[in-house]
């Protein structure tokens, strides 16, 4: 499910310490409950301080199109577990639906704090990349003007021969050298469903999200005129993003990173049927020359290739005309 859909996740009974967010360390923050976006992970502690026996931890999808739950079991102090039956609740959290009950606390994650607080975040940047996420229809997803279609894996990898990005639209592709700050606004457009974008490679500071077109050149801009959106000083620092819905009117999330070395970094939506549907791009980072890559991985590349080639090649209608006539 975590491909498809947002899990929220309790324990009945024991409040949640969650400390870390996407591998990185943050300041401690009790809930009660805690919403795992596909592509997202979150580590907690829990205190066993309860009366000895069995609690329920629940997971339930909240969105549409269909709203499910599962159960496992928590036991301790105990001799023995059925572990096959789910206990009746006892100070649960989230009712059926994944609704979070009245007095309860749900994580919010913006309001995580990276620890320790010397990482923070560059209050500059000196590059700034605009994404307008919407779709074309059912099945196109796009991030940045164009949807990246997966036909383009068929091809050589951007890290081996970067090169082949000068056959791509230059919206698929954008580049720009090591050492540099980079924002990227996410502009969810209206009518769109909350994004779980992932970014790979290095981690970056979440530094604004509003309710609002960005209609800025620059973040700089922005944080003058609508400073409320914004935090410089203590931001989360991940690399799962989290857009906001926007279906009543555009909605933005903003992150810096600093580029520490060479790549050529995928960033998509953790959404499945979007990542298929094109709501990706490559961020060409101080990939003006080619790496120097191992030959093993080199001629694992060629492997691949030739296997691509035979099923294309399977796929011609020759080949079929010839299995069916077989």
């Amino acid at each position: 499910m975590a491909h498809l859909w947002d899990i929220k996740v309790s324990i009945d009974g024991h409040p949640m310490w969650v400390y870390s967010a996407d591998g990185q360390f943050h300041y401690p923050k009790e809930v009660d409950a805690v919403v795992l976006p596909p592509g997202e992970r979150f580590q907690a502690m829990i205190k066993l301080d309860k009366p000895a026996g069995d609690y329920a931890i629940r997971a339930a999808t909240f969105v549409t199109p269909q709203f499910l739950t599962g159960y496992g079991v928590l036991s301790y102090g105990k001799t023995s577990t059925t572990g096959t039956v789910v206990p009746p609740a006892k100070d649960d959290s989230i009712g059926y639906g994944g609704n979070t009950l009245p007095g309860k606390r749900e994580l919010a994650p913006m309001t995580l704090q990276a620890y320790p607080n010397t990482v923070k975040p560059p209050q500059t940047a000196n590059v700034t990349l605009k994404f307008r996420l919407h779709r074309n229809n059912t099945n196109t997803w796009i991030m940045n003007k164009d949807p990246f279609h997966a036909h383009l894996e068929e091809g050589d990898p951007l890290l081996i021969n970067p090169s082949v990005a000068s056959s791509y639209d230059p919206d698929l592709v954008p580049k720009y050298p090591v050492g540099s700050i980079v924002d990227i606004v996410l502009i969810s457009e209206k009518g769109n469903p909350p994004h779980p974008i992932h970014k790979h490679g290095v981690k970056a500071w979440i530094i604004g999200q509003g309710r609002a077109d960005f209609t800025w050149n620059t973040v700089a801009q922005a944080i003058a005129a609508r400073p409320e959106f914004f935090n410089l000083n203590n931001p989360p620092y991940r690399d799962g993003f989290h857009t906001l819905d926007s279906i009543p009117e555009p909605t933005f999330t903003v992150f810096r990173f600093t580029v520490t070395e060479p790549g050529a970094i995928f960033m998509h939506c953790h959404i499945n049927l979007h990542a298929f549907g094109g709501m990706g791009v490559t961020l060409m980072e101080g990939m003006d020359a080619p790496l120097t890559i191992p030959q093993y991985y080199l001629d694992w590349n060629e492997a691949q290739k030739n296997v691509v080639r035979r099923s294309v090649k399977n796929r011609s209608p020759e080949a079929q005309r010839r299995r069916l006539a077989a």
